[in-house]
């Protein structure tokens, strides 16, 4: 797994010095910059890959300034700057978005957000209170929300618009992500009870409907909603096979444990 890692990030230092062309500053707000558009959907996602990247470089022991062509101190200040961006261009933020708009409180809006958090692991000591103060308001708002907006479904066909497998495990998981981290929020047992029914209903198949395994005191049953794989586990996702963000949700907490 090392080996593996440690690749990932030798490959990734060519890119920092090529991604500064594409780093916006933002001049209203010198503590705030973006990769790429900096537009709300997938302009805020593609920032926060972007600083994920930035944050394990920027914080990764045989990182190579001749190899990357930027100081490493330098690749931590685009990584405070791009998930401040982040931040605060969120609803619960004081900015917005480079189109006007802010951020958050959507299906998928947590996806940046689940793609994002091992980089804010990576950096955490350089963070300050008023950033992790943020950081909770961010994402107990989205937590909030999947409480009190949104329904989980499921379905085997995508064309009937039930089909979420991976909505489902995104959004489950950033509902265990926040419990965890704030197991004083006034909703953690709320969080904890959806985050159950989102991941039960993820990666679920017809034979979960009436199983009797016990998950979190209660059988598998009394939490299913319905079947996103087939029997044999293959999955009609965007009206074809895809699996991979399922995968790579339940993946990554087992890379950024061995790191």
């Amino acid at each position: 797994m090392m080996q593996i890692m440690e690749r990932y990030l030798r490959c990734l230092e060519p890119w920092v010095k090529s991604q500064e062309k594409y780093i916006y500053h933002i001049s209203q707000r010198p503590s705030l910059a973006c990769y790429g558009t900096g537009y709300n959907s997938w302009g805020v996602q593609t920032n926060q890959k972007a600083f994920a990247a930035l944050a394990v470089l920027a914080t990764d022991p045989d990182f190579a300034e001749v190899r990357a062509g930027l100081p490493q101190k330098k690749v931590l200040d685009y990584a405070l700057k791009t998930l401040r961006f982040s931040l605060e261009s969120h609803i619960e933020g004081s900015y917005h978005c480079t189109d006007g708009t802010k951020w958050g409180h959507t299906w998928i809006s947590t996806l940046g957000i689940e793609r994002m958090m091992h980089g804010v692991d990576a950096i955490g000591e350089h963070l300050t209170l008023a950033d992790k103060e943020l950081l909770r308001g961010v994402l107990i708002s989205e937590c909030d929300w999947l409480l009190d907006h949104y329904e989980i479904v499921a379905g085997l066909v995508a064309r009937e618009g039930q089909n979420k497998p991976e909505s489902n495990l995104w959004n489950g998981a950033v509902l265990h992500r926040t419990a965890a981290m704030y197991p004083d929020a006034p909703r953690v047992l709320e969080y904890q009870e959806k985050e159950i029914r989102f991941l039960i209903n993820s990666i679920s198949v017809p034979q979960d409907e009436t199983s009797q395994e016990i998950i979190d005191g209660k059988p598998i049953c009394e939490r299913f909603v319905g079947a996103n794989f087939f029997d044999s586990f293959a999955l009609n996702h965007h009206g074809y096979l895809g699996s991979a963000e399922c995968v790579s949700r339940i993946a990554l907490p087992f890379v950024n444990a061995n790191r």
